[in-house]
């Protein structure tokens, strides 16, 4: 069953990777990184997933945008929403 700390560790797991690869200010990844970086401040300020839901839509928004579709980066961030959605359905 998901849960909400499992979701949280997947958006800090997406968040270091592209962190890790310190984006070039201005380019696709820098602006991704910083949606990532506040979803994750607000998880670890909230206590649901209902809580973050504005921060994963302006990311989810932000990537069918800019991103390519057929990307490790943009199957992640599918991660991510898919994860909050099972979250959101399942009320927690």
């Amino acid at each position: 069953m998901a849960s909400y700390k499992e979701f949280v560790a997947v958006v800090d797991d997406v968040f270091s990777e592209i962190k890790s690869t310190n984006p070039s200010r201005d380019t696709l990844e820098w602006y991704l990184k910083n949606y990532l970086s506040k979803l994750a401040e607000n998880c670890h300020r909230s206590s649901n997933a209902s809580e973050v839901s504005n921060s994963v839509n302006s990311l989810v928004r932000f990537s069918t945008d800019s991103l390519d579709w057929d990307s490790e980066i943009s199957d992640r961030v599918i991660q991510i929403s898919e994860y909050h959605s099972g979250l959101i359905k399942g009320g927690k």
